[in-house]
């Protein structure tokens, strides 16, 4: 599980990974886990035991080859303490692919990925096809530039996606988290090596009865990085403003264009209506949720939405876009409301009437919105999960 020095201290595939192996530890699963400092148990229940592989150097460059080194090195000495049944890659970048796929080849044990999203899948392009899986390295770049990554970022991250999907026919087996994503990886890969297993909402505990007043509060939370939409949140917002000027946005996380986006917010007159919250933890994010009357998100790049999960699970509506694993996965929920792609209008007056309406249609929304995210379960996950471990492990 890499994360270079400086970034928030974990991403969703980590927060995934923490609730399986606490899950797999009650089942009496040992699972080991090679991580830099901090490592996500720290914040997080979690059953693995860690294995601690520091980095170094001030660059992503630098820092990414002293974790392939140092992290291959290690998990080669730990398989001879504990031998391992295979190598799980918790998410598809290239640092964690390439560390997995080499500490499997030399102990010639299976290598599974888990695929959260293909980072080159943009649902902009919905209607161009564009969602197939297979990789439009230009389109990818032409998104990330029209997101405001530099150009050195966005050759970076082309060249990145580029070596992940040379990486991804190598390994032995996929677990993805909607159906969607399991198509579009078919289009690189075996469709008889690809498992679908479901997330859950992280925090179960539901901010419904809080004593914190409910304001015209709105909440967002995940990365603020490319295919997140938090451009387009804050113009929509803007809009929201102007309908309802007490209305509040709060954005809690972190990423590499976070400075951009406060200084556009700036630009936009909405320091009083808005604020980044930066990097919260979980104990942090419920206490804005209980104070908060929606949950929106404008991301395009959800293989799941665990975020929206879990804002359902604290009993807050969501609005969000209209893309097929949302639509998958929340589509049947009363209190989700997915507005068609680019459509801003849809989202402002949605997010208006979900501030204003009586107080006993909101609660009425907040039930439907608890009761939906009670069929999520790690538990279950984490049953069929160990079940597709298996099941490759076996045939390969």
């Amino acid at each position: 599980m890499f994360h270079p020095k400086g970034f928030w201290p974990y991403t969703g595939s980590e927060r995934r990974f923490c609730a399986l192996s606490q899950q797999w530890k009650e089942m009496g699963l040992e699972t080991l886990a090679l991580e830099p400092d901090p490592i996500a148990r720290d914040k997080i229940p979690a059953g693995y035991v860690p294995l601690r592989v520091p980095v170094s150097g001030l660059s992503l460059a630098h820092q990414g080859a002293s974790w392939f080194i140092r992290a291959v090195r290690l998990g080669i000495f730990a398989s001879k303490k504990s031998p391992f049944d295979l190598v799980y890659s918790t998410n598809n970048n290239v640092f964690n692919l390439a560390v997995s796929y080499a500490i499997a080849t030399v102990l010639s044990v299976p290598c599974i990925a888990v695929v959260h999203h293909l980072r080159w899948v943009d649902y902009r392009d919905i209607q161009e096809g564009a969602t197939d899986g297979r990789p439009n390295f230009s389109r990818f770049l032409r998104f990330l530039r029209d997101e405001g990554v530099g150009v050195g970022g966005a050759i970076a991250r082309v060249m990145g996606g580029y070596i992940e999907s040379k990486f991804l026919p190598r390994f032995d087996g996929f677990i993805v988290v909607s159906g969607p994503v399991a198509s579009q990886l078919a289009m690189l890969v075996s469709s008889r090596k690809i498992f679908v297993v479901e997330n859950a909402p992280f925090n179960s505990k539901s901010t419904l009865g809080s004593m914190h007043p409910r304001g015209m509060t709105a909440l967002s939370v995940g990365r603020i990085d490319e295919g997140k939409g938090t451009i387009e949140l804050l113009g929509t917002w803007k809009k929201v403003v102007e309908q309802c000027p007490i209305a509040r946005l709060e954005i809690a996380g972190d990423g590499s264009l976070r400075k951009r986006m406060v200084t556009e917010a700036s630009r936009q007159g909405l320091d009083r209506n808005l604020r980044f919250w930066g990097f919260l933890d979980d104990d942090e994010i419920v206490k804005l949720q209980s104070q908060s009357r929606l949950f929106v998100t404008l991301s395009r790049t959800e293989g799941f939405g665990m975020a929206i999960a879990e804002a359902l699970a604290a009993g807050l509506p969501v609005v969000a876009w209209d893309t097929p694993p949302l639509r998958e996965i929340f589509g049947d929920c009363p209190a989700v409301f997915l507005c068609h792609q680019g459509n801003s209008r849809e989202v402002i007056s949605t997010a208006v009437r979900l501030l204003t309406i009586p107080e006993d249609h909101w609660e009425e929304l907040s039930a439907q919105a608890t009761n939906y995210s009670r069929r999520f379960s790690w538990r279950r996950a984490a049953e069929k999960e160990l079940q597709v471990l298996e099941r490759v492990r076996r045939d390969s």
